[in-house]
């Protein structure tokens, strides 16, 4: 089931059964238990059923929205395979630029890589804009002789390797 739950569903002023936070979210009854065996505060522990507090509900799944969140540093993408952040085999990644636009000249692009450990397929979203920055910062080398070309009505695939200076 998705691990993102709406917010603002909850009243945090109003105290919650497991049974009724099950149904707020559409869950199954022990995924609330379960999150109590996880540091979910209740009201009583000796009083039956177990009472939660809107404002500690919403501040334990926010805790475990923070604790699932991965930084990934430059040069890195996130791995669904692996759930961790890892970098591009050899370096080698593919840019490939599409038609839709998010604003005047900015269109989309996909930066597309493999796992180093696992090999599975590695996307990364971006923008045009910000390729054409990490192109003059150097992070991203043209093998040399080589341009990008930026086509206004197709999409651009093109393979790049990282260079370390």
């Amino acid at each position: 089931m998705s691990k993102r739950y709406n917010l603002s569903l909850i009243k945090s002023n109003f105290c919650y059964t497991f049974t009724e936070i099950a149904k707020l979210f559409h869950l199954d009854i022990s995924s609330p238990q379960r999150w109590y065996k996880q540091g979910l505060k209740v009201l009583d522990e000796h009083q039956r059923p177990y009472l939660v507090l809107g404002t500690d509900l919403i501040s334990f799944l926010k805790k475990q929205k923070a604790q699932r969140k991965i930084t990934l540093s430059e040069g890195e993408f996130m791995c669904t395979h692996c759930r961790k952040a890892r970098r591009s085999k050899n370096d080698e990644i593919l840019i490939v630029m599409s038609n839709v636009e998010f604003s005047a000249g900015n269109r989309k692009a996909d930066i597309v890589g493999v796992c180093e450990t696992g090999g599975s397929r590695l996307r990364l979203f971006s923008s045009e804009r910000k390729i054409k920055e990490m192109l003059n910062k150097g992070q991203i080398l043209l093998p040399q002789g080589e341009r990008l070309i930026w086509s206004a009505t197709k999409p651009v695939n093109a393979w790049f390797r990282r260079i370390e200076l």
